[in-house]
């Protein structure tokens, strides 16, 4: 009897837990026009930031860039300020602006 109980006081939530999962999600706001990663930041990372044997820090870097990419996009989604940095560069990730999203290069010669 009082797992019976407990069952009929726990449908409410049920019943409110799964009209919640029944609705569907808000669609993403729409990217940028142009939102890219360019070939020359691609080699310049490799040359500049990556040079291990193996790919695991040349994919942390990417992976670093996109995140950043990804919050300037929420920002601009939502119409919040952008950094200084980041004002007309375009949402274009080259080798000019590079360091802005990994940092100054790990190697230089």
């Amino acid at each position: 009897k009082p797992v019976e109980k407990k069952m009929a006081q726990m449908k409410p939530a049920i019943a409110k837990a799964e009209a919640a999962a029944a609705t569907p999600p808000s669609p993403p706001p729409p990217l940028p026009e142009g939102l890219a990663i360019d070939g020359s930041a691609v080699y310049s990372l490799v040359r500049w930031y990556c040079r291990e044997a193996g790919v695991r820090s040349l994919q942390q870097k990417i992976e670093q860039i996109c995140r950043k990419l990804a919050l300037r996009a929420v920002k601009w989604g939502n119409g919040l300020e952008e950094d200084e940095k980041f004002k007309d560069k375009g949402w274009v990730v080259d080798e000019d602006n590079l360091a802005d999203y990994v940092g100054q290069p790990i190697f230089t010669r």
